[in-house]
């Protein structure tokens, strides 16, 4: 292994940005998710843009959500601004939760329980459901069972749920085979609020629910988003730390070897002067031969060699342009360069391996099936076990799958949220039957 020949730099912390710098932060994150979606979908045709949910409108609600968040961050937790950031935006839709979660058919659960503790009547519900049964059939590909309702009349509670906004516009493309319907452009744009039949069918089912029962719904999810959010600052907090202590271990190693580095070059330049010393006083001592009057058949004279310098002095003395034996201590500053120089490697693997768990742990926290017992005992030290590995108390999952629907409704933030709303909604939507 070379030596180090050049001066380092130390090293900033890269995982801090500072406030004037977080829209910056976010168009620059944007652009990279999106650029990197467009590899991928030159390698796989099946995958499509749609999927990352930034059309102008999605990526301006989206925006303006993870600004707002990040102002009423903490002061303490705005130094993890940029994985607050990475967190919310390189999360692409609500498809996945949406779907294999079965959040609408949750929520339209949850709506007839509640209906149905209130003794609403029948025939106000019946008369906002459609009439025609192969509009469900067409819809719902997964039977749905309930030990307490017809499944015809859950799936009919669905389609009013699922096809809220048909008549405003037609329902967008998740990129997929579905479609966009928790979050969409029209919500995004805030033109979800037409008065049109399927938005009037809608907004007269959620009329049925008394408003408290609404708001408790909406004040369990935001108490649940809130642990979520403390699980994930504590998480990162901990990489973080781990971060400055690996950089400033590597500064210190750095700092050590330019300081090695500045005593060889000053050597090296006291050697390469006493070498030109040398070489003008044999220049002088040496008559120049006559070559007009060389014999052609006499070897050549002997000429002197002169010495091949580097552009850097440091360069050209490690590089064995000086004899070490003329002073004992450029030996030692050798070794210890040498030495330095295996702890540098060592100091940023080590520096490495760090930010590639903290990569982890992002993508993780984001998946419930993936973050787990076991991966939470490899990466994290004991006292963060308890925090970053008790559930949630979710005493409702079916309550919590209205609640996302209903917060979409009412304009809040937290569902543009993308990473952590859909790391949350992953842990509820496991807790469902």
């Amino acid at each position: 292994m070379k030596p180090i020949t050049e001066r380092l730099s130390m090293l900033e912390n890269d995982m801090y940005v500072a406030p004037k710098d977080w829209m910056r932060r976010i168009r620059a994150g944007i652009q990279h998710i999106r650029q990197a979606h467009a590899k991928a979908m030159k390698k796989n045709k099946r995958i499509s843009g749609g999927l990352l949910d930034l059309t102008p409108a999605m990526e301006k609600r989206r925006t303006a959500a993870l600004m707002s968040s990040l102002e009423n961050l903490s002061e303490e937790r705005q130094k993890y601004a940029d994985d607050w950031i990475t967190l919310n935006i390189f999360s692409e839709s609500y498809a996945p939760v949406q779907y294999d979660g079965h959040i609408l058919t949750a929520a339209a659960i949850w709506i007839l329980d509640r209906l149905t503790e209130r003794n609403t009547s029948l025939d106000k519900i019946y008369q906002l459901l459609p009439r025609d049964d192969e509009l469900l059939d067409d819809l719902f590909e997964v039977d749905v069972w309930d030990s307490q309702y017809d499944e015809n009349f859950v799936a009919s509670i669905e389609y009013v749920l699922f096809y809220r906004n048909q008549d405003i516009a037609p329902l967008e493309s998740n990129g997929g085979e579905g479609y966009r319907v928790i979050t969409s452009d029209l919500a995004a744009d805030g033109k979800d609020h037409a008065d049109v039949p399927s938005r009037q069918n809608f907004e007269a089912l959620l009329s049925l629910l008394p408003q408290q029962v609404k708001d408790e719904a909406v004040k369990h999810f935001e108490t649940c988003y809130q642990v979520w959010t403390d699980r994930f600052f504590a998480g990162i907090a901990y990489w973080q730390e781990q971060y400055i202590e690996k950089r400033d271990a590597l500064n210190a190693i750095r700092k050590e070897i330019n300081e090695v580095q500045d005593k060889l070059d000053k050597k090296a330049k006291q050697y390469i002067a006493e070498r030109k010393r040398a070489k003008k006083a044999k220049k002088e001592a040496i008559k120049p031969a006559n070559v007009l009057l060389r014999n052609p058949q006499q070897p050549n004279l002997p000429t002197l060699s002169t010495p091949g310098y580097a552009a850097s002095p440091i360069t050209a003395f490690l590089n064995g342009g000086f004899d070490n034996g003329l002073d004992p201590e450029i030996g030692v500053l050798l070794s210890r360069l040498k030495s330095l120089d295996d702890r540098h490697h060592k100091a940023a693997d080590e520096l490495d391996a760090v930010v590639s768990k903290r990569g982890k742990f992002l993508y993780m926290i984001v998946h419930r099936g993936y973050f787990t017992r076991d991966f939470v005992e490899e990466y994290f030290p004991e006292e963060l076990h308890e925090k970053l590995l008790t559930p949630l108390s979710i005493t409702d999952p079916f309550e919590l799958c209205f609640a996302l629907l209903y917060l979409v409704e009412t304009g809040s933030d937290i569902p543009w949220l993308y990473g952590s709303c859909i790391g949350m909604m992953s842990e509820v939507i496991d807790r469902l039957p």
